[in-house]
């Protein structure tokens, strides 16, 4: 993360540069609002991606039970299971699904459930309820989400 808050730094340098330095050599006066644009516009474009690099979030289901916990925006894979684990709060919780982008969990009849992991969310769910129709009926999503910046 020590990185990330690097490269915003460096974002906004830039964008101060921008903001108080003419854009192109010989350029009259320009309108200072075109030039704030564009430094908001650049300074998202670099720290948005950064901010969001390398987080993690999991989803734990208690097959007793059909509970589920969830953890999100996690700097480490174990982080992001501990805490939906702790989050589930019963014995048998486990960890189904581990990812960096999003994930959904889908139960039905019985505890039955399915996972997934995607770019999306929609299509995290999607899969989910696919695997989860495979081993029991009435399926619906329990937890479905995007760590920050997916």
């Amino acid at each position: 993360m020590v990185w990330a808050l690097g490269l915003l730094t460096l974002a906004l340098r830039i964008a101060t540069y921008l903001a108080t330095s003419p854009i192109c050599l010989g350029c009259e006066r320009e309108d200072m609002s075109y030039r704030l644009a564009t430094a908001f516009v650049l300074t998202l474009a670099l720290a948005a991606p950064a901010m969001a690099d390398g987080l993690f979030g999991a989803i734990a289901f208690s097959p007793s039970t059909g509970k589920v916990g969830a953890g999100w925006n996690f700097a480490s894979k174990d982080e992001a299971s501990a805490d939906s684990l702790a989050r589930c709060g019963v014995g048998d919780c486990s960890a189904v699904v581990v990812f960096p982008n999003c994930g959904a969990v889908a139960v039905g009849d019985g505890f039955g459930m399915g996972f997934s992991a995607d770019q999306s969310v929609a299509k995290a769910e999607e899969t989910a309820l696919a695997n989860c129709s495979g081993y029991t009926a009435n399926c619906l999503i329990v937890q479905s989400f995007c760590n920050e910046g997916s």
